[in-house]
Protein backbone atom coordinates (compact mmCIF):
# COMPACT_ATOMS: atom_id res chain seq x y z
CA UNK A 1 0.00 0.00 0.00
CA UNK A 2 1.16 3.60 -0.50
CA UNK A 3 3.10 5.13 2.36
CA UNK A 4 0.45 7.83 2.80
CA UNK A 5 -2.23 5.28 3.68
CA UNK A 6 -2.98 5.15 7.43
CA UNK A 7 -0.57 3.12 9.53
CA UNK A 8 -3.41 1.23 11.24
CA UNK A 9 -4.49 -0.05 7.83
CA UNK A 10 -1.02 -0.97 6.58
CA UNK A 11 -0.41 -2.84 9.84
CA UNK A 12 -3.59 -4.93 9.61
CA UNK A 13 -2.38 -7.70 7.30
CA UNK A 14 -3.36 -10.58 9.58
CA UNK A 15 -6.83 -9.19 10.25
CA UNK A 16 -7.33 -8.47 6.56
CA UNK A 17 -6.26 -12.01 5.64
CA UNK A 18 -8.66 -13.54 8.15
CA UNK A 19 -11.60 -11.40 7.07
CA UNK A 20 -11.45 -11.85 3.29
CA UNK A 21 -13.54 -15.09 3.35
CA UNK A 22 -16.10 -13.49 5.68
CA UNK A 23 -18.98 -13.27 3.15
CA UNK A 24 -18.66 -17.02 2.53
CA UNK A 25 -19.21 -17.59 6.24
CA UNK A 26 -22.61 -15.89 6.06
CA UNK A 27 -24.17 -18.34 3.65
CA UNK A 28 -26.44 -21.17 4.72
CA UNK A 29 -26.40 -24.71 3.44
CA UNK A 30 -29.17 -23.86 0.95
CA UNK A 31 -26.79 -21.72 -1.11
CA UNK A 32 -28.83 -19.34 -3.23
CA UNK A 33 -32.13 -20.90 -2.20
CA UNK A 34 -35.03 -20.28 0.13
CA UNK A 35 -34.73 -23.09 2.67
CA UNK A 36 -32.38 -24.13 5.43
CA UNK A 37 -30.69 -22.06 8.14
CA UNK A 38 -29.95 -18.38 7.63
CA UNK A 39 -32.18 -18.33 4.57
CA UNK A 40 -32.83 -14.59 4.83
CA UNK A 41 -29.12 -13.74 4.99
CA UNK A 42 -28.26 -16.27 2.30
CA UNK A 43 -30.92 -14.93 -0.05
CA UNK A 44 -29.80 -11.36 0.58
CA UNK A 45 -26.08 -11.93 -0.03
CA UNK A 46 -25.82 -14.95 -2.38
CA UNK A 47 -26.04 -12.81 -5.51
CA UNK A 48 -23.20 -10.57 -4.32
CA UNK A 49 -20.65 -13.26 -5.19
CA UNK A 50 -21.34 -13.41 -8.92
CA UNK A 51 -22.85 -11.92 -12.04
CA UNK A 52 -24.02 -13.63 -15.24
CA UNK A 53 -22.82 -11.26 -17.93
CA UNK A 54 -24.42 -13.17 -20.82
CA UNK A 55 -27.86 -12.37 -19.35
CA UNK A 56 -27.05 -8.65 -19.33
CA UNK A 57 -26.01 -8.24 -22.95
CA UNK A 58 -26.85 -4.70 -24.00
CA UNK A 59 -28.05 -3.70 -20.52
CA UNK A 60 -26.42 -0.83 -18.66
CA UNK A 61 -26.33 -1.03 -14.89
CA UNK A 62 -28.91 1.24 -13.23
CA UNK A 63 -27.67 3.44 -10.40
CA UNK A 64 -29.03 1.39 -7.49
CA UNK A 65 -29.40 -2.26 -6.58
CA UNK A 66 -33.18 -1.88 -6.21
CA UNK A 67 -33.53 -0.43 -9.72
CA UNK A 68 -31.45 -3.34 -11.01
CA UNK A 69 -33.67 -5.93 -9.33
CA UNK A 70 -36.80 -4.30 -10.76
CA UNK A 71 -35.23 -4.20 -14.23
CA UNK A 72 -34.28 -7.88 -14.06
CA UNK A 73 -37.85 -8.82 -13.15
CA UNK A 74 -39.38 -6.55 -15.80
CA UNK A 75 -37.11 -8.02 -18.49
CA UNK A 76 -38.05 -11.57 -17.43
CA UNK A 77 -34.44 -12.39 -16.55
CA UNK A 78 -35.52 -13.14 -12.97
CA UNK A 79 -38.97 -14.75 -12.49
CA UNK A 80 -41.52 -12.69 -10.58
CA UNK A 81 -42.60 -15.65 -8.46
CA UNK A 82 -39.07 -16.37 -7.23
CA UNK A 83 -36.90 -13.28 -7.08
CA UNK A 84 -33.62 -15.04 -6.42
CA UNK A 85 -30.89 -12.67 -7.55
CA UNK A 86 -28.23 -15.39 -7.37
CA UNK A 87 -29.55 -16.44 -10.80
CA UNK A 88 -28.29 -13.20 -12.37
CA UNK A 89 -25.83 -11.85 -9.79
CA UNK A 90 -25.20 -8.49 -8.15
CA UNK A 91 -21.46 -8.34 -7.58
CA UNK A 92 -21.25 -4.98 -9.38
CA UNK A 93 -23.47 -3.43 -6.70
CA UNK A 94 -21.68 -5.25 -3.89
CA UNK A 95 -18.42 -3.65 -5.07
CA UNK A 96 -19.89 -0.18 -5.46
CA UNK A 97 -21.68 -0.23 -2.10
CA UNK A 98 -18.64 -1.45 -0.17
CA UNK A 99 -16.37 1.05 -1.92
CA UNK A 100 -18.63 3.81 -0.69
CA UNK A 101 -18.87 2.35 2.81
CA UNK A 102 -15.07 2.13 3.05
CA UNK A 103 -14.78 5.72 1.84
CA UNK A 104 -17.11 6.81 4.64
CA UNK A 105 -14.94 5.04 7.22
CA UNK A 106 -11.77 6.76 5.99
CA UNK A 107 -13.55 10.11 6.01
CA UNK A 108 -14.69 9.52 9.60
CA UNK A 109 -11.15 8.51 10.53
CA UNK A 110 -9.69 11.74 9.08
CA UNK A 111 -12.32 13.82 10.85
CA UNK A 112 -11.57 12.06 14.14
CA UNK A 113 -7.87 12.92 13.78
CA UNK A 114 -8.73 16.56 13.17
CA UNK A 115 -11.16 16.88 16.09
CA UNK A 116 -10.28 19.27 18.91
CA UNK A 117 -10.31 16.34 21.34
CA UNK A 118 -9.38 12.84 20.19
CA UNK A 119 -11.91 10.15 21.16
CA UNK A 120 -9.86 6.93 21.39
CA UNK A 121 -12.93 4.67 21.53
CA UNK A 122 -14.41 6.19 18.38
CA UNK A 123 -11.08 6.09 16.56
CA UNK A 124 -10.52 2.43 17.44
CA UNK A 125 -13.99 1.48 16.24
CA UNK A 126 -13.68 3.44 13.01
CA UNK A 127 -10.40 1.67 12.31
CA UNK A 128 -11.98 -1.74 12.90
CA UNK A 129 -14.90 -0.78 10.66
CA UNK A 130 -12.53 0.27 7.87
CA UNK A 131 -10.57 -2.98 8.09
CA UNK A 132 -13.77 -5.04 8.01
CA UNK A 133 -15.21 -3.09 5.11
CA UNK A 134 -11.98 -3.33 3.12
CA UNK A 135 -11.93 -7.09 3.31
CA UNK A 136 -15.59 -7.50 2.43
CA UNK A 137 -14.82 -5.31 -0.58
CA UNK A 138 -11.78 -7.48 -1.26
CA UNK A 139 -13.99 -10.55 -1.32
CA UNK A 140 -16.32 -9.09 -3.94
CA UNK A 141 -13.42 -7.84 -6.06
CA UNK A 142 -11.60 -11.18 -6.00
CA UNK A 143 -14.77 -13.19 -6.61
CA UNK A 144 -15.46 -11.12 -9.71
CA UNK A 145 -11.84 -11.55 -10.84
CA UNK A 146 -12.53 -15.29 -11.12
CA UNK A 147 -13.97 -15.74 -14.64
CA UNK A 148 -16.38 -18.49 -13.57
CA UNK A 149 -18.03 -16.05 -11.15
CA UNK A 150 -19.10 -13.72 -13.96
CA UNK A 151 -20.68 -16.16 -16.42
CA UNK A 152 -23.69 -18.43 -16.79
CA UNK A 153 -21.14 -21.17 -17.48
CA UNK A 154 -20.12 -21.17 -13.83
CA UNK A 155 -19.84 -24.93 -13.31
CA UNK A 156 -20.74 -26.39 -16.71
CA UNK A 157 -21.55 -24.99 -20.16
CA UNK A 158 -25.08 -23.58 -19.97
CA UNK A 159 -27.28 -25.36 -22.54
CA UNK A 160 -29.25 -22.15 -23.19
CA UNK A 161 -26.25 -20.78 -25.06
CA UNK A 162 -24.45 -22.02 -28.20
CA UNK A 163 -21.52 -24.34 -27.59
CA UNK A 164 -19.72 -24.36 -30.96
CA UNK A 165 -16.50 -25.73 -29.51
CA UNK A 166 -18.31 -28.58 -27.78
CA UNK A 167 -17.18 -27.99 -24.22
CA UNK A 168 -18.39 -30.96 -22.20
CA UNK A 169 -17.38 -30.64 -18.59
CA UNK A 170 -18.94 -30.63 -15.16
CA UNK A 171 -17.73 -29.25 -11.82
CA UNK A 172 -15.18 -27.04 -13.55
CA UNK A 173 -15.64 -24.37 -10.88
CA UNK A 174 -14.07 -26.43 -8.12
CA UNK A 175 -11.32 -27.78 -10.36
CA UNK A 176 -10.26 -24.28 -11.33
CA UNK A 177 -10.81 -22.38 -8.10
CA UNK A 178 -9.61 -25.01 -5.63
CA UNK A 179 -7.86 -28.05 -7.13
CA UNK A 180 -5.81 -26.11 -9.69
CA UNK A 181 -4.99 -23.20 -7.38
CA UNK A 182 -3.90 -25.49 -4.54
CA UNK A 183 -1.74 -27.55 -6.88
CA UNK A 184 -0.22 -24.95 -9.18
CA UNK A 185 -0.28 -21.48 -7.60
CA UNK A 186 2.15 -20.22 -4.94
CA UNK A 187 2.33 -16.87 -3.16
CA UNK A 188 5.37 -15.88 -5.22
CA UNK A 189 3.34 -16.31 -8.42
CA UNK A 190 0.93 -13.66 -7.18
CA UNK A 191 3.55 -11.23 -5.86
CA UNK A 192 5.50 -11.13 -9.12
CA UNK A 193 2.34 -10.23 -11.05
CA UNK A 194 0.99 -7.53 -8.76
CA UNK A 195 0.80 -4.05 -10.22
CA UNK A 196 1.31 -0.87 -8.19
CA UNK A 197 -1.80 0.60 -6.53
CA UNK A 198 -3.49 3.31 -8.52
CA UNK A 199 -6.12 5.92 -7.81
CA UNK A 200 -9.44 4.93 -9.35
CA UNK A 201 -11.12 7.26 -11.78
CA UNK A 202 -14.85 6.84 -12.17
CA UNK A 203 -15.71 4.04 -9.75
CA UNK A 204 -18.63 2.70 -11.76
CA UNK A 205 -16.60 2.52 -14.97
CA UNK A 206 -13.63 0.94 -13.21
CA UNK A 207 -15.80 -1.68 -11.47
CA UNK A 208 -17.54 -2.61 -14.72
CA UNK A 209 -14.23 -2.75 -16.60
CA UNK A 210 -12.84 -5.08 -13.92
CA UNK A 211 -15.80 -7.44 -14.35
CA UNK A 212 -15.61 -7.35 -18.14
CA UNK A 213 -11.87 -8.16 -18.08
CA UNK A 214 -12.64 -11.23 -16.00
CA UNK A 215 -15.49 -12.20 -18.32
CA UNK A 216 -13.14 -12.12 -21.30
CA UNK A 217 -11.23 -15.12 -19.85
CA UNK A 218 -14.16 -17.56 -19.51
CA UNK A 219 -13.37 -19.64 -22.59
CA UNK A 220 -9.69 -19.63 -21.68
CA UNK A 221 -10.56 -21.48 -18.46
CA UNK A 222 -12.65 -24.01 -20.40
CA UNK A 223 -9.77 -24.55 -22.84
CA UNK A 224 -7.39 -25.19 -19.96
CA UNK A 225 -9.82 -27.72 -18.54
CA UNK A 226 -10.23 -29.48 -21.88
CA UNK A 227 -6.45 -29.92 -22.09
CA UNK A 228 -6.44 -31.39 -18.58
CA UNK A 229 -4.35 -28.52 -17.25
CA UNK A 230 -6.61 -27.95 -14.25
CA UNK A 231 -5.82 -31.48 -13.05
CA UNK A 232 -2.13 -31.32 -13.96
CA UNK A 233 -2.41 -33.62 -16.98
CA UNK A 234 -0.66 -31.26 -19.39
Amino acid sequence: LPEDSPLFFRSAAEKLAYLIPEPDRWRGEAWGGHSGPRQELTNLTAGNHNIRMELLDGIRFPITRNEYIVLMVERGIVPRDQVNMHKVGMVFYAIMEELQRLTVQFRLWREAQEAAELDPVAVAQIQENAIFSARVLGHWVTDSAQPLHVTVHSDDWDSRFPNPKGYATKSIHGRFESVYVDRAIADKDIRTRMTPPKVLGDWRSDAEAHIRRSFSHVEEVYELDRRGALLGQT
